[in-house]
Order: structure tokens, then C-alpha cells, then sequence
């Protein structure tokens, strides 16, 4: 075998090597941003997030787009995080009754964090599954973004 074969077999396994690993990577998930909002309770600061997707999504695509959430806004220091998952809304409305209609027809999941209660378990709650079929009774799931999102 000659210098330059050798060269561009090795070339040619690390090309797969790296699509290999790439493929592992999920992929970044298409959101819309519809309300960052952030409130202020004396020392205690809130920050909360609406989007909005147009595909419906399994848990661990949900967990994924905590995450993408977060690496994106890059919220500041806060002490209670929520993030609201709704499916094709195209506007945000701020809490009445047409709005509870909308979260209703459009809600996926919702994730709240809060730094005081650092052992909660039920952080995640998910309304819909991965077909877009609303769960008669909610899935509560263990997530925690400052240990998952790295």
C-alpha cells in the first residue's frame, strides 16, 4: 500500500468515524419563541418561556428542546424557570378564558423548576404524545435541567 492509499483510507474511516457520531447528536428542533417573560419577587427572580413547535414529540425530543431553550436564550440567574411546549400556536395571549382554551387545544408539556425545592420529581408534565394525542391524564416525569443540559 502506498503513502497516499494509507492516507486516504484513514481519511475515509474518519469521515464514517465522525458521521457515526454526528448521527447520535439530536438533532435541533424548529421553535418559535412566543413570550419570554421574566418577573422579580423581591430576591426571588421568575423567568418563563412559551414556544411554539410544528412537530408533536416523544419525551426525550421534549427534554432536548429544554435544553435547546436554554443554550439559546441564555436566561440570567433566576430562581424558578418555567418552560411551556405548545404545538402550531401562533401567538402568544396573555392569561383569560380564550387563552385557557388555546393552551388546552395547543399544550404539549410544560417544565418548572424551582431552586428551593431541588428534589422535586415532577418537574416535566406532557399532555401529548409523540402522535399528538392528548393523554387523558397527564405524564409527570424527573428532569433537571442544570444536570441534563450540559
Amino acid at each position: 500500500m502506498t503513502l497516499s492509499q494509507l492516507c486516504l483510507a484513514i481519511l475515509i474511516a474518519a469521515i464514517g468515524v465522525q458521521q457515526r457520531v454526528g448521527s447520535a447528536m439530536p438533532e435541533e428542533i424548529s421553535y418559535k419563541l412566543l413570550d419570554p417573560h421574566g418577573v422579580h419577587y423581591g430576591d426571588e427572580s421568575h423567568v418563563s418561556y412559551s414556544v411554539s413547535v410544528d412537530v408533536f414529540m416523544d419525551r426525550p425530543q421534549i427534554e432536548h428542546l429544554i435544553c435547546q431553550v436554554l443554550r439559546d436564550q441564555r436566561p440570567a440567574s433566576y430562581s424558578r424557570l418555567s418552560i411551556k411546549i405548545y404545538y402550531k400556536l401562533d401567538r402568544w395571549i396573555p392569561s383569560s378564558f380564550l387563552f385557557e382554551r388555546e393552551e388546552f387545544e395547543h399544550g404539549v408539556a410544560e417544565y418548572r423548576w424551582y431552586v428551593n425545592l431541588p428534589d422535586t420529581r415532577d418537574r416535566l408534565v406532557i399532555w401529548r404524545d409523540a402522535q399528538g394525542k392528548r393523554i387523558k391524564l397527564p405524564e409527570v416525569f424527573d428532569f433537571d435541567h442544570t444536570k441534563a443540559c450540559k
